[in-house]
């Protein structure tokens, strides 16, 4: 299994974290995900604006209740990028690597949710109540504010187009 806070990989049976210390949940054995649990799951949004090399990716998960902005933390890998270009392919590739074992503690390759493991890594997690007040479209970014947080995050375009569009059919 992996850390879900460093995303390092650690025994099954870990209490703590060996790499950073982070207590590991235990996902209750009551937990049975299902398809109905999540409603819209998006992946690898990126902060927008000026940015080092190892930015965080940010997915977004919708479920009856709540958004979730979940953070996947980011290795050094980046760093490479100061070798030019081949270090910053390789970076990426080891990120992106990094970022789908990280995302396999809680949702498949099918994007539906396998556990809860989510609950203890967000950034944000906003009752879907207070979604629609609480969101800003701006072309290809989304702003997000909640309980004195605020992020500014860009996508692809589609995907930001789908968000739009489930985020309106939530107060129909």
């Amino acid at each position: 299994m992996f850390c879900p806070n460093c995303g390092k990989n650690i025994t099954n049976d870990s209490k703590f974290c060996e790499y950073c210390g982070k207590k590991i949940g235990v996902i209750p054995e009551s937990f049975t995900p299902s398809k109905s649990q999540e409603i819209f799951y998006s992946k690898d949004w990126n902060k927008t604006g000026l940015h080092l090399a190892s930015i965080p990716y940010y997915d977004i998960l919708i479920t009856k209740e709540y958004l979730y902005l979940i953070e996947l933390r980011t290795s050094k890998a980046g760093g490479l990028a100061v070798m030019g270009l081949v270090g910053a392919a390789i970076g990426q590739a080891i990120e992106k690597k990094e970022r789908e074992q990280f995302r396999s503690t809680y949702i498949d390759s099918n994007g539906s949710l396998t556990s809860n493991a989510y609950e203890g890594v967000y950034y944000l997690k906003i009752p879907i109540v207070n979604l629609k007040n609480n969101i800003i479209f701006e072309g290809k970014k989304i702003i997000v504010s909640y309980e004195g947080k605020t992020i500014s995050l860009g996508g692809k375009k589609e995907e930001v187009a789908r968000l739009h569009e489930f985020v309106n059919h939530l107060n129909q």
